[in-house]
């Protein structure tokens, strides 16, 4: 009894892990170090777990598909079909930015006390249950016949991914039929900004480019309107770069105390951000060196004076 409990939490477990992976994925998940701590010891207890029932070499087997994400998207995906679909769709070459929204913090949160739980069960099972219990208990289902169980998973596996793969492509379909692709070059240009720029600040350009790309996708028709004055799509995005980071740094959420950026977070990433794009709107001409060193200065100001 207390195996199957473990089992029907494992999975859960790995439900809830692949939903926040798509955040963690885009730079969308707050505390991201704090899930892959968790996500890793999650790891470390469905192995435990799965040697435990099932026996050192299929234990390990069963592990590294699930690890790899083979049981999910042969099993479990249907949990998260929504999801997969909106995740499809926003990857059209029509779609420019992302749609999802950010994490359910009721379910970021059950996942490190479910992983707690787990590590707790699954001691006290070591002197419940015995060492590839499960795995005799189901040979013995089939009358000692291994292939029989073999045969059953391997086929539902492939059932699941044919009927999975069928589901998405209508859902893709439809949605182009709805939304035909037309080729943007100024949206192109954009999204080429945009890489360029995460390739010069690193990673924590995407908690910036997360909110440029939800700004954008708000105001199409000021871009819009932009783009038919002849404006520059460059200049646009700086701007818009530079309102963002320095909104960002200047709100308080990433000070360590009142008036100092905590040094092991986003903080000077983002300041150096600002000043970039600063010097970006002053070389494009927006903008005057004058003007671009008092943004900077005052934004110091600012810093100095929330947290």
């Amino acid at each position: 009894m207390l195996e199957l409990i473990i089992l029907i939490l494992i999975i859960v477990g790995l439900i809830i892990h692949r939903y926040l992976t798509n955040f963690w994925e885009q730079g969308m998940l707050p505390y991201a170090m704090g899930f892959l701590m968790f996500a890793n010891i999650f790891s470390i207890i469905y192995l435990v777990n799965f040697v435990w029932m099932f026996g050192l070499v299929l234990g390990i087997i069963i592990a590294v598909l699930t690890f790899f994400q083979i049981v999910f998207a042969s099993f479990l995906w249907p949990f998260l079909l929504p999801q997969l679909i909106s995740v499809h769709k926003d990857q059209l070459p029509s779609k420019l930015f992302s749609k999802l929204t950010n994490a359910n913090p009721f379910i970021y949160g059950s996942f490190s006390f479910l992983i707690i739980g787990l590590g707790l069960l699954t001691i006290i099972n070591f002197f419940v249950s015995d060492y590839s219990s499960l795995i005799k208990t189901i040979v013995e289902f089939f009358d000692g016949n291994y292939i029989t169980p073999i045969l059953w998973i391997v086929g539902v596996a492939v059932v699941s991914n044919v009927i999975r793969s069928y589901v998405l492509s209508k859902f893709l379909k439809r949605d182009s039929v709805k939304e035909p692709r037309v080729k943007n070059s100024k949206v192109e240009e954009a999204t080429k900004i945009l890489n360029e720029a995460e390739e010069k600040f690193g990673t924590d350009f995407n908690i910036v480019r997360e909110y440029v790309e939800k700004g954008l996708d708000a105001n199409k028709d000021q871009f819009s309107a932009l783009i038919q004055k002849g404006g520059s799509v460059r200049k646009y995005i700086y701007t818009v770069i530079a309102n963002v980071s320095g909104d960002l740094a200047e709100s308080g959420q990433y000070h360590i105390y009142r008036g100092v950026l905590n040094p092991m977070g986003p903080g000077e990433s983002l300041l150096k951000i600002f000043d970039s794009a600063m010097d970006e709107l002053a070389k494009l001409g927006e903008t005057n060196k004058e003007h671009a060193e008092a943004q900077k200065k005052g934004i110091r100001e600012n810093i100095k004076s929330v947290g």
